[in-house]
């Protein structure tokens, strides 16, 4: 009586960690979204534009989640060229 009640406790108690398991591993899947080119071309667009107003002459690059070049824009004060 007592090994089939421990067999039972130990069935009991691995689909209770096998069912917790599985419901932590899907609730850890994360869901993301990536910009546009359109947006990103905005962003660099409007930080440019936004920075030539205050009188600096910079340079904007928008890079994606895993570090890769978006876009990449630049102004050339007059005086330079």
């Amino acid at each position: 009586m007592f090994r089939s009640s421990l067999r039972s406790g130990a069935l009991t108690c691995g689909c209770v960690l096998a069912s917790a398991l599985g419901s932590t591993a899907s609730a850890q899947l994360l869901n993301h979204k990536d910009l546009s080119a359109s947006i990103a071309i905005t962003i660099a667009q409007t930080a440019i534009e936004t920075c030539k107003a205050n009188g600096y002459a910079v340079s904007a690059t928008v890079v994606g989640r895993n570090g890769e070049i978006i876009v990449c824009a630049a102004t050339i004060p007059a005086r330079i060229l």
